[in-house]
């Protein structure tokens, strides 16, 4: 067929119509490049405006760092709202929620004293044997970011914690954090009260 076809026109005209061919080709593949190329693009953008939607709400300024954080909240699910009956339990599943962390250098109950804060009333971890106190959370917070939530009431005597991080928190992933910790104290204290 394609022999016939050439046998047809003349060598001049196959030199007009193998052009005007590849133009038509050339222009078919271009035009489904553009169009794919668009879609991409447009693409990417809704997924980077998803992300930066994301990290917002989560309180994360890096958006490489969603997967990340995301990741971390769904496995501390697993501790957080956990039904426990001892205190080491508590402690358990919090040392489990640092390990989901590399850069968490300092976590522990304060309790508020007379003229002082005791910031390492009960340790929970340390990645320094440091004693706490005033003058060296001044100068952490001079390279790290430390962050005390003091509770609204004294829970087995306790008046907050204290968490010394490398790197900032996400908003949501702290107060996830911060939640799963009172509702795992108010249980125990619950329960202990009971017995």
């Amino acid at each position: 067929m394609f022999v016939y076809v050439l046998s047809i026109f003349e060598n001049k005209s196959i030199l007009n119509y193998s052009f005007l061919y590849f133009i038509l080709l050339t222009t078919f593949f271009s035009v489904v490049l553009i169009v794919w190329m668009r879609r991409y693009f447009k693409y990417e953008e809704y997924v980077f405006y998803q992300m930066n939607k994301i990290s917002d709400i989560l309180g994360i300024q890096d958006v490489k760092n969603v997967d990340n954080s995301i990741k971390r909240v769904k496995n501390m699910r697993e501790y957080m709202f956990d039904k426990i009956t001892t205190f080491e339990g508590l402690e358990e599943n919090l040392l489990k929620i640092i390990e989901l962390y590399d850069d968490i250098t300092y976590f522990s109950f304060f309790k508020k004293q007379i003229s002082d804060i005791n910031y390492s009333a009960y340790e929970i971890y340390s990645s320094e044997n440091i004693n706490m106190s005033k003058e060296i959370i001044d100068i952490l917070s001079n390279t790290k970011k430390v962050y005390t939530h003091t509770f609204e009431e004294k829970i087995f005597d306790f008046d907050g914690i204290i968490i010394i991080k490398e790197e900032k928190f996400g908003d949501f992933e702290f107060n996830y954090i911060l939640d799963g910790i009172m509702y795992m104290l108010k249980e125990l204290y619950i329960k202990m009260n009971k017995m």
